[in-house]
Order: structure tokens, then C-alpha cells, then sequence
């Protein structure tokens, strides 16, 4: 499915990830749960799918909240064009 958010470097491992993977979550979380989730449940939804990632588990809770956050609004944004497009 997705490559691991990370990429070794000397001192981190800590990389998010890319603008593509970010919409392609997204897009996997429209497909299997629907639009217009309420904010909690798309939070959950978002959750289960990070957790498919290789990798993911070793992401700090902060960088998981950011990264929530970004594919939160890909999906808020998706769903804004697609309301436009539909009037």
C-alpha cells in the first residue's frame, strides 16, 4: 500500500509523509468510511488507516496529531470540491 512515513538519517528517523500520500490516505479514508464524517469519527477513520503504514507505530504522538491534522484537510478539502462541483 504506502511506504513507512520515515527515512533513516544519522540522528532521526523522521520524515512525514509526501503531499501524494497524504491525498492518497485521504482518498482511501473517503472510499471505505464515506464523505462528510463527523470530526471524531474521521478522526478514527484516519487513525485506522495510519495503522496499515509499516513503520507508523514508531511515530511520536505529536507527529500522528500533525499528521492527522494534514489528511484531515486534504479530506475537508476534497469534500469542499466536490460539494462546489456538484451545484
Amino acid at each position: 500500500m504506502l511506504d513507512g512515513p520515515f527515512m533513516v538519517n544519522q540522528k532521526h528517523i523522521q520524515r512525514f509523509l509526501t503531499n501524494d500520500q497524504i491525498q492518497e490516505i485521504s482518498n482511501i479514508v473517503t472510499d471505505q468510511f464515506g464523505f462528510n464524517l463527523p470530526t471524531d469519527e474521521l478522526v478514527d477513520a484516519i487513525r485506522l488507516v495510519l495503522e496499515d503504514i509499516p513503520g507508523i507505530e514508531i511515530v511520536s504522538n505529536q507527529e500522528i496529531h500533525h499528521l492527522t491534522n494534514l489528511i484531515r484537510n486534504s479530506y475537508n478539502g476534497h469534500i469542499k470540491h466536490q460539494n462546489q462541483n456538484s451545484n
